[in-house]
Formats: C-alpha cells, structure tokens, sequence
C-alpha cells in the first residue's frame, strides 16, 4: 500500500458546543468543560493524486518491468520475484508502489514491501525485514494431511459445513520473521451465528504445526460520527475486484489509518470490508488480520 498523507484540516467541535450545563438526577446544575480547539496543518506535496485507469496503469507496467532492477537495489536473494500491485502519486510526484513478493514461485505471506520514488531516490517499507532463505522447497507434509488439519481446525474455532473446494497451495510464511515453508488452505462453510465463514488456515509443511487459523468473514457496522449508519457503496477497479470508492458520495473512499506512523490514511485493497469480490454488499467485513507492509501505511 502507499504512504500517504492527506491535505486535511481538523477541529473539534465548537467550544459553544461543550458549554451546555445539564442537570443530573438530583437536580443539580453541572458544567461542562469547552472542548480543546484541534487543528492539523497538511505537509506541502503529500496529497494524492486522483489517477486515471490508463495512468494507474502505466505506472504499474512501468514497475513491472523494472520490477527485476528494483529487487536487486534492495538486495533480494536470486529466487526473490517482485509483483506490483498497487500504486499511488502524490502531488509533489512521489510514486509509491507496493509489491508482493514470491520465492522460488511460491507467494511470500508476510513480505510485501513498499518502494517510495521521488526523484530518482527512494525509501522502501517492509512488512518484514528478515533474509528470507529456506532450507528446501520440499515439503515433508503432504498437501492431503495439511487439508484435513485445517478441516479440524477450523471446525474447532467454530466453523460448520466446512469445506476446502480447492487444494491447500504452498506458501511462504513469513508472518514471524522466521521464513517457513508452508500449506495454505481456505475452509468455506457457516459461522455459528449462520453467517458465511472463510477460513484461513496455514500449516507448517515441515512439522504440521497451525501457524494461522484466521477467519476472513467479520462482524462490523459502518456508523460516521454524527450521521449514524451510513451505507457505503463500491467501485470495480482494472483488476476486477471492488474498492471501497463511493460514487454516490462523491468518490469518498473508505480508508484506515492504524498503525501509520506517518499519520495519513490508508486504503486497502485486500481488505474488502462489506463487500463480496463481486461488488455485492454483504452485512460482514473481510480482513485477513494479519501484519502486511499495508498494515503501517499503503495501498491495497
């Protein structure tokens, strides 16, 4: 995802509004203290420019070409591919790509990385720093045994009907800093509240361990500040998945801003709270809720 920070000037409300003095159960008058005036003033060049699909994705075929350079500027071990995914502008023309990264063909869960461009120098963000190296590319687990622990596991975490309707795929594990050779399986059935289940669940290939059993079908509710719950529509993109972007409110896009350290919001693509893959709106949120390089600042 990309680091961005937004041209935004912030305040509380009004001292007027803290001034009322209600009384309480006993009758007595309390005085409420005004609330603090809150101001943020926007750094010159951080906004972010609303690109075209064609731009969009001309920045994109630019990284993808220059992806093999990138990789080795930053020192990836020969069987380390980059994969751009998203990208983002900024005003001041700094350039923002985020990839996801494979070794040895498998992906990499846990070592998509972030490179900031701006004029010709550039910082990068990782969601991991640690050299991934494995010792073998084998694994001592088969796929079959992988798929029915995660059918068990997933069972003990509440989830019904389960079912894998695709093999486990073999990933890298690299949510720990401590590069794993893994199976992933996705479990599909029915939470216990009846709702839709999707079940991450991700096994050591080497001692059959669980590393994650994670639930990507969410409970939440969308509700602003003042206007209580509020719909929020969706937007296909190139790639055919769906982006929080509002075009019946203007374009407004649904962002999150935890754990950026730089302080601006952040879009994620991957998590498509609300919303199916189709665009369909649904009354549950998916987030895979593990620790990616989007997760301290960056696109989707």
């Amino acid at each position: 995802m990309v680091v961005t920070a937004a041209a935004l000037t912030l305040s509380a409300l009004p001292a007027s509004a803290g001034a009322a003095s209600p009384s309480d159960a006993s009758g007595s008058t309390r005085t409420a203290r005004a609330l603090p005036q809150i101001k943020a003033t926007a750094r010159p060049g951080t906004a972010t420019v609303q690109l075209s699909p064609g731009q969009r994705r001309k920045l994109l075929d630019q990284a993808t070409n220059t992806a093999p350079d990138t990789a080795r500027s930053l020192g990836l071990g020969p069987q380390e591919k980059l994969i751009p995914k998203d990208v983002i502008k900024d005003a001041d023309g700094t350039v923002h790509i985020r990839y996801d990264r494979t070794y040895a063909g498998l992906p990499v869960l846990g070592g998509d990385l972030v490179d900031h461009q701006h004029e010709g120098s550039h910082t990068v963000t990782y969601a991991s720093k640690a050299h991934l190296t494995l010792p073998t590319a084998k694994a001592k687990v088969s796929a079959g045994t992988a798929k029915k622990s995660a059918l068990s596991r997933a069972a003990a975490k509440g989830t019904r009907k389960g079912a894998a309707r695709t093999a486990p795929h073999q990933v890298v594990w690299m949510m720990n800093d401590k590069p794993q050779l893994a199976w992933e399986t996705v479990v599909t059935g029915l939470q216990r509240d009846g709702s839709p289940s999707e079940r991450h669940v991700v096994t050591d290939a080497a001692s059959g361990a669980t590393l994650e059993n994670a639930e990507h079908v969410e409970s939440a509710e969308g509700n602003s500040l003042y206007s209580g719950q509020v719909t929020i529509g969706s937007t296909r993109q190139d790639d055919g998945t769906y982006a929080l972007i509002d075009p019946a409110h203007g374009n407004h896009r649904t962002l999150d801003s935890s754990d950026n350290a730089n302080g601006g919001p952040v879009h994620r693509q991957r998590r498509r709270v609300g919303r199916r893959n189709d665009g369909e709106p649904r009354n549950r949120g998916g987030g895979r809720g593990l620790r990616r390089a989007d997760d301290v600042g960056l696109l989707p």
